[in-house]
């Protein structure tokens, strides 16, 4: 049980979908599985591959994962057309790999071996896996390609003694917990058909102007943007489904280096809960606002200090 686990494609397909299943009929545990879930999963790979797994084995190779996959959306998101759908790889030059490496140390391997069902970890890891709705289209089926890096299966290596069971990222801001998103309002019957209007936020809304990207930003503007942005989210409106990707693209508005604290800690929050990332969408694009939004979000969630 302490040695290193290798994951075959096959296996790698099972955690996938069981933990999609999973999600999709008992919901998440902060950005992870229940305690239960984790007990599925461990009886279905015993079961249809005759291992017996911890749950921090299973946990390492779901978090190597999702970093992989995180790293796959910024090469893809990257301009110059780097990716080749076909074969679900990337042409860098060894210093441009280089550079990522710096950034994404553990979805490295992308240089050599392809993520592996690319469709199934944006259900996953997305947050889509309610609706089944992957972002991610190709002519390729995932995890299998014409190519003679993709014929044969690669067996990937995860360290099962480098991360804790409890993560650091378990926690969910309690301002907008998942239950509350996730349900829906429904006028009743006796209620009068004409919707009666929202209270407004700011007592004076004539005393604040709308602001510019060229206007200067205090700290009460953003507080209260990132406050309008957080009551969007709880006032439970049904939006469509928000990506990892779309959240990197407003993420350039901020210019942040790839090696900045600050930019690893934002990929970990859009990896979160579909709140993060609706709450990121919501925000003003202005640079500050963003930055500012992210800085509190990352300390609260203790990515950085």
């Amino acid at each position: 049980m302490g040695e290193k686990q290798q994951w075959s494609n096959d296996r790698l397909k099972c955690l996938l979908e069981t933990c999609i299943e999973e999600i999709t009929t008992v919901g998440r545990k902060g950005l992870s599985l229940h305690k239960d879930s984790w007990t599925k999963l461990r009886k279905v790979l015993k079961e249809k591959f005759g291992v017996d797994l911890s749950q921090k084995q299973m946990k390492n190779a779901y978090d190597n994962l999702k970093a992989k996959y995180i790293g796959w959306v910024f090469l893809k998101n990257k301009t110059g057309n780097i990716y080749d759908p076909r074969t679900n790889t990337f042409t860098l030059t060894d210093e441009e790999w280089e550079e990522f490496r710096k950034g994404h140390p553990k979805a490295a391997s992308l240089k050599s071996v392809p993520l592996p069902f690319p469709e199934l970890c944006a259900q996953l890891f997305d947050g889509n896996a309610a609706t089944g709705n992957g972002k991610w289209t190709s002519t390729q089926r995932s995890g299998v390609g014409s190519s003679s890096c993709l014929r044969v299966q690669q067996l990937l290596t995860y360290n099962d003694t480098e991360e804790d069971d409890t993560g650091t990222y378990h926690h969910t801001p309690e301002t907008i917990p998942d239950h509350i998103h996730e349900s829906t309002f429904e006028p009743t019957p006796e209620r009068t058909p004409e919707p009666s209007p929202e209270p407004n936020p700011d007592p004076n809304p004539k005393k604040r102007a709308k602001t510019s990207k060229s206007s200067s930003i205090n700290g009460d503007d953003l507080a209260l943007d990132i406050r309008q942005a957080l009551q969007y989210l709880v006032k439970g409106k049904e939006t469509p489904k928000i990506t990892i990707a779309q959240c990197s693209e407003k993420l350039k508005l901020v210019g942040l280096d790839p090696v900045d604290p600050l930019f690893l800690a934002a990929f970990n929050i859009f990896g979160g809960t579909s709140n993060m990332r609706e709450a990121w969408m919501e925000l003003p694009d202005i640079p500050e606002v963003l930055r500012g939004w992210l800085v509190m979000t990352a300390t609260t969630l203790g990515l950085i200090k």
